[in-house]
């Protein structure tokens, strides 16, 4: 359990720092983490399987982090072509920590 404490202390650092370049979306990642505990307790997991989930709903957004400044922080709405770039965040994602581990 000390070691599942101390790597999710190192996600919320690096969602941090994802959060400081997109402050629309600050907090997001929290409360995505929170409401998954909540879901992990009604559903009857153990502590160390609430903690791997609240920590991969930390990071469903990690891939936002290779998503282009002009796309992930204009203001107002994206149209087509960027929507798409957008909706690539979910694999660069999967990439991004499938070369973590």
């Amino acid at each position: 359990m000390q070691v599942l404490s101390q790597f999710h202390d190192l996600i919320l650092c690096i969602i941090s720092a994802l959060e400081a370049r997109d402050r629309y979306t600050s907090h997001h990642s929290s409360r995505v983490a929170e409401m998954t505990e909540k879901i992990c307790e009604l559903i009857g997991l153990d502590e160390d399987e609430k903690e791997i989930y609240h920590i991969a709903a930390h990071l469903h957004d990690i891939g936002k982090i290779g998503i282009r400044d002009n796309v992930l922080l204009k203001e107002g709405k994206l149209n087509d072509d960027e929507w798409e770039i957008m909706k690539s965040h979910s694999e660069q994602g999967y990439n991004i920590l499938m070369n973590a581990s």
